[in-house]
């Protein structure tokens, strides 16, 4: 949930990033306007998507609340809790040398069940086995006492297919616990492969974006608003050029949020849960 609230938090800093961005599009468009170097088109283009960002920020700011009422309810508490300013960046994460502790859970819980198996197995066997029996007496003969002895019985079990039958259910269990287990073994490897992998790959993309692609985004807007100003592009090379710079700002917060989540799943399954 604070996870939500922060990247909550990040959107509507990029429109608001945007509500500046435009605002200055609106500007630069009424100035050209006023001059006579274009159109009252574009001016009215400019005031168009300005009045379509305030309206993303208005979804923005409804989105940050309801994410911190989560939050807040959570907790608890009744008071705000504002994220850091830092908060919303990567997450570290080291990978661990021993992979047995991604299925060390499964391993626990199916060696108790199999253990819990082959003990019943174990005593239908045993009912299987002769009893043996054995006595110690002491008596009269004629009258006589100080007589001593022993006697031994065997019994052996009569009705051998109800138990055998038994045995079998007992020992096909252990089968079944020991299958239930290698499958979950199995599905846990998998889904932590597949979440290393997402780490990977989105790492890498995070690597360029922070890297080149936001500082070149920043870059295309400083000399797309010289260029809009000076006359050199027209508003609809200058809206393509907004609209890529920003593309490239949102496309890296999501990347930022996967690459969290891939992070907080890795971490929860090295720990066995």
């Amino acid at each position: 949930a604070y996870d939500q609230y922060v990247f909550a938090q990040e959107q509507l800093k990029l429109v608001l990033w945007q509500d500046s961005l435009y605002d200055h599009f609106v500007k630069a468009a009424e100035i050209r306007f006023k001059t006579g170097e274009t159109s009252s088109i574009e001016a009215m283009a400019a005031r168009a998507r300005y009045q379509e960002i305030k309206g993303l920020r208005v979804s923005s700011e409804v989105d940050l609340l309801n994410a911190e009422t989560v939050f807040t309810n959570i907790l608890g508490v009744s008071y705000r809790i504002l994220p850091s300013e830092v908060a919303f960046r990567r997450k570290s994460w080291t990978q661990p040398t021993d992979s047995m502790r991604v299925t060390g859970i499964y391993e626990a819980v199916y060696k108790q069940s199999i253990a819990i198996a082959k003990s019943q197995a174990g005593l239908e066997k045993q009912s299987l086995l002769p009893d043996l029996s054995l006595g110690y007496f002491r008596q009269k003969i004629g009258g006589v006492s100080g007589f001593h002895g022993v006697e031994a019985g065997l019994r052996i079990p009569i009705w051998f297919l109800p138990s055998a039958g038994r045995i079998q259910a007992a020992n096909r269990q252990i089968g079944i616990v020991e299958v239930e287990r290698n499958e979950a073994i199995r599905q846990r490897s998998a889904e932590y492969e597949v979440r290393l992998r997402e780490y990977k790959i989105i790492g890498g993309f995070l690597d360029y974006y922070e890297k080149e692609g936001l500082s070149q985004s920043e870059a295309m807007i400083r000399v797309a608003e010289k260029s809009y100003r000076s006359g050199d592009i027209g508003y609809i090379e200058y809206l393509q050029l907004l609209q890529q710079a920003i593309t490239t700002r949102a496309q890296y917060l999501e990347y930022l949020r996967q690459f969290n989540e891939a992070v907080i799943t890795l971490i929860y399954m090295n720990e066995g849960k």
